[in-house]
């Protein structure tokens, strides 16, 4: 909940925010929502949007696409047309793995909905809040 409540704290009045699909994710959709900020988020979770369209505050926009077996994650060709398209002041993306410059994922579906979140930040900077990443990434990405 603190890596959350810290990546919450993060998001600033009127940006446009990615929410990725991820626990962590969730728990910082969760401070926002206590915080009351006016953002337009964009997320690929299901949960997610939900959680924040209760707020009158934040415009929730959704990527589109097919849901993951198991999970309330939106992947695929609909949602990758969607991002790439669009330019965002903040990304929150949870990753099993990193690479020198971007996340990665062990599962290949989600692997490029991360990569193309990650190319849709204005900005590039990133701030690691906890170091869990234990297992290699299956896909590596090459320009």
């Amino acid at each position: 909940m603190a890596i959350g409540n810290a990546a919450a704290a993060r998001i600033e009045p009127y940006q446009s925010v990615i929410f990725d699909s991820s626990s962590t994710v969730r728990e910082a959709a969760r401070a926002l929502l206590e915080r009351d900020v006016p953002i337009t988020a964009i997320t690929n979770d299901i949960l997610i949007a939900q959680m924040l369209a209760n707020s009158s505050a934040i415009t929730v926009l959704t990527i589109g696409g097919r849901v993951r077996t198991g999970s309330m994650t939106l992947f695929g060709p609909p949602g990758e047309e969607f991002l790439a398209g669009v330019k965002a002041d903040q990304a929150l993306i949870g990753a099993h793995a990193v690479t020198v410059d971007e996340p990665s994922e062990v599962a290949i579906e989600i692997t490029r909905i991360k990569q193309l979140m990650a190319d849709a930040i204005r900005e590039k900077t990133s701030t690691m809040f906890q170091r869990r990443f234990s297992i290699a990434p299956m896909m590596e990405r090459v320009d």
